[in-house]
């Protein structure tokens, strides 16, 4: 499912992704970082430890909540995923 408030920018970020294993988490990561290091989209403030500072699956915490935005049409994203008990999680937009 795509949103359609997201702009040309941040559109191939607006598919909702379950997170059901470590190599899907691994994955949904570095698609993240990497539109953080390109500049579409950046993190809020509010996350006990920012993403740029989750290295490995080995130092996950046990929860994941992120919020981002995109820095063309400001359309937001959380990343929320349980990984102590291994109930995955999910990445999407928000209205």
């Amino acid at each position: 499912m795509v949103v359609s408030m997201s702009c040309p920018d941040c559109e191939h970020l607006a598919e909702i992704r379950r997170i059901r294993t470590p190599t899907e988490l691994e994955s949904v990561i570095t698609t993240i970082k990497s539109n953080i290091a390109d500049g579409t989209i950046k993190e809020l403030p509010g996350a006990q430890l920012p993403l740029n500072e989750i290295e490995t699956y080995q130092k996950w915490p046990d929860l994941f909540n992120h919020k981002f935005f995109c820095q063309t049409c400001d359309q937001k994203f959380v990343l929320t995923v349980e990984t102590y008990h291994g109930r995955g999680g999910f990445w999407d937009s928000l209205d």
